[in-house]
């Protein structure tokens, strides 16, 4: 007893002051420093810690539950069992939570070294403790494990303690598991996995259990409060009671870890399908067309026509008949059957590949109507009797702009050879709006999203498959301990059929838990799946739009060739132009003395009278070169000057493309 006041004395040094454990000091001197290393991290200050506690003391009929706001209320709350006549409780549970999963614990640092050190709690406990606290993002979220100790020997092995009710032959275990919870703020999946850690020690000899339970929200806190509401202290009448409700508590989180999954997953399912329904279902490889939405099919190849005097071909020859009435040949290849009063034909057809050789019977109409004259009217009426089919032909005719005139005999042949069907030509522009327009159904996002929901459905595997684990290693240790030839009789000859129902349930939820992950499996290759054929469809959008810019540069490029072709045409012009001009310049040069003598003798400054006799006018001559020749100096240095900036620009430009690599062409 003075050894663990001692240690509670000393409880700012936990893990280091535990009276018995069975790790290495070094061990110990690292849990130490870790701890009080990330205290910022995990913790909270001493006026914002809240933990709850639920005790069931010997003689009540109920849970009562308390909150710990300081480190004086804990302990207070603590050594109340170090009062004479005053033991641990029944059953304890310590709640410690936080305001979200990201934040902090509700605890302070030496709350929580106070209470592990009155607890003894096991130091690879803190295994579990540091995921927890504020961290952003996640810091070794995915480590998980289960750690235990069993003292079940008839000789005390661990600490014993009389006063408190602590025999020493006890068991502890500590683990954590994980779920998915609804999470409002996420935007795209409302889910969160989130976690929890379990601290959990049972007396054989008194039967007594402690649980501390670590989570973010307050979940576990309602989950178990409810169960606890159900127990009175006749469910912990003995050791074999008590070790029962040990395993109700076991099944609440073990049913905690394995809820949700399912409705998770069918969100990953279903956010999956929109992105890979239009990749499965869509043409990506169709050939554009403007009349791709059309639903009639264009009309078919018409045969070239056959003259009516031949007796076989389209037109074949007529036939008397004995009964009064005349079987004519159609002209649509079937023989139709005509009265000699009515003409009526007994059987039409609307077939429209029919009525698209009825053009053909109408050019040569006038040429058999000469050739049989006794059937003329016969066959007039005949055709009258078509006319849907005619004005059907004359429709397509017209829109083909091969509609013929009665006055076009004589073009009926050259008109059926080109009324042969032509595919559609694409407008300027189509192909390259529709390829550049598809890569819009399938975007590089499409492969982010993707991404996005192949790493939360192999987090949701590893969890799942960790989760199996520790429910494996929970399982086999429960077997263990029923075994253990030191189990106390009591809980061995009570308890068996509850261990193997324990053993059944927890096998049933791994079960629960192997059905998600196979399905987790499946989502995930199909994930893989989808990830490599929307990223082919992109590389084929990537191919379809280069192919469309290539053919779009060889365009420019062949424009650019007919503009160079057209600059080098130029240039010849402009070439021959300037030898014109040098030709023009030395027929200028070469009568240009002739033509100054002959004006300049032509003015009154010198005069040939008929007397031959010269009058030289010098003040004439005077007044010429007053004018002539500052005109000429003028004309001379304005020339100069143009000339003097146009080199000044021209030299600038140089300088500025040598210097800077463009050019001012303004």
């Amino acid at each position: 007893m003075d050894k663990f006041l001692q240690s509670c004395a000393q409880f700012v040094n936990y893990p280091t002051n535990l009276i018995q454990h069975d790790v290495l000091e070094y061990t110990l001197r690292a849990y130490f420093t870790r701890l009080n290393h990330q205290t910022n991290r995990l913790f909270v200050e001493e006026e914002d810690a809240a933990l709850d506690f639920l005790d069931l003391n010997v003689g009540q009929k109920e849970f009562t539950s308390s909150c710990m706001s300081n480190l004086g209320d804990l302990k207070g709350q603590l050594r109340e069992a170090l009062r004479e006549g005053n033991i641990d409780p029944l059953c304890r549970f310590v709640f410690i939570h936080a305001n979200h999963s990201r934040a902090p614990l509700r605890v302070s640092h030496q709350m929580i070294c106070f209470l592990f050190s009155y607890l003894q709690v096991v130091p690879s406990f803190l295994d579990f403790v540091f995921p927890f606290g504020e961290q952003e993002p996640a810091q070794d979220f995915y480590f998980t494990g289960l750690k235990e100790e069993s003292l079940l020997e008839t000789k005390p092995q661990g600490l014993s303690i009389s006063q408190l009710g602590r025999s020493g032959r006890e068991m502890r275990i500590c683990y954590n598991l994980r779920s998915v919870e609804e999470s409002p703020k996420e935007a795209d999946l409302p889910w969160s996995v989130r976690q929890t850690a379990v601290y959990h020690t049972f007396d054989f000899e008194t039967g007594r259990s402690v649980w501390v339970t670590i989570k973010g929200n307050n979940v576990i806190k309602k989950r178990l409060s409810g169960l606890a509401k159900t127990w009175d202290s006749s469910s912990f009448a003995t050791v074999a009671d008590a070790f029962l409700a040990s395993l109700k508590s076991h099944m609440v989180l073990c049913d905690w870890s394995v809820e949700n999954w399912r409705w998770y997953i069918n969100d990953l399912e279903n956010s999956l399908q929109p992105l890979m329904r239009d990749a499965v279902s869509n043409v990506v490889d169709r050939p554009p067309s403007p009349t791709r939405t059309s639903r009639v099919p264009p009309p078919p190849p018409l045969s070239p026509p056959t003259s009516p005097r031949s007796f076989h071909g389209i037109f074949p020859s007529f036939s008397r008949v004995g009964t009064g009435k005349s079987s004519i040949a159609s002209p649509f290849g079937r023989s139709q059957t005509y009265s000699s009063t009515t003409l009526a034909p007994l059987r039409t057809s609307s077939n429209l590949s029919q009525a698209q050789t009825a053009t053909n019977e109408r050019c040569h109409q006038a040429s058999w109507a000469r050739s049989t004259v006794g059937f003329r009217s016969a066959v007039q009426r005949s055709l009258n009797s078509l006319k849907q089919k005619f004005d059907v032909s004359k429709l397509w005719s017209s829109q083909s702009g091969l509609l013929e005139t009665p006055g076009e005999k004589g073009r009926c042949h050259a008109t059926a050879q080109n009324l042969r069907a032509q595919p559609p030509t694409l407008p300027p522009g189509m192909e390259e709006a529709e390829v550049l327009g598809s890569a819009e159904k399938f975007k590089f996002s499409d492969l982010q999203r993707i991404q996005y929901i192949e790493e939360k459905a192999q987090e949701v595997s590893l969890v799942l498959r960790l989760n199996m684990e520790i429910l494996e290693e929970l399982r086999l240790h429960y077997a263990y301990i029923a075994d253990h030839p030191d189990l106390p009789p009591e809980i061995k000859a009570n308890c068996r059929f509850e261990i193997t129902k324990f053993d059944k349930y927890v096998k049933g939820v791994e079960k629960d838990l192997r059905m998600q992950h196979t399905r987790t499996d499946t989502l995930l290759r199909l994930l893989a799946e989808r990830q490599t054929f929307l990223y082919g469809i992109l590389q084929y959008q990537s191919m379809q739009a280069s192919e469309v810019f290539a053919k779009k540069s060889q365009e420019s490029a062949s424009k650019m060739e007919v503009l160079t072709n057209d600059m080098h045409d130029i240039a010849q012009k402009t070439k021959q132009e300037t030898v014109s001009m040098r030709i023009i310049t030395l027929v200028t040069l070469l009568y240009l003395p002739g033509t100054f003598i002959s004006t300049f003798m032509s003015t009154d400054i010198v005069k040939f009278p008929t007397n031959e006799e010269q009058h030289f006018q010098s003040k004439g001559l005077r007044i010429y070169l007053a004018i002539c020749i500052p005109l000429m100096i003028i004309t001379f240095l304005a020339w100069w000057l143009v000339y003097r900036s146009v080199n000044r620009g021209e030299r600038r430009r140089k300088e500025a493309t040598a210097k800077y690599g463009w050019s001012n062409n303004v």
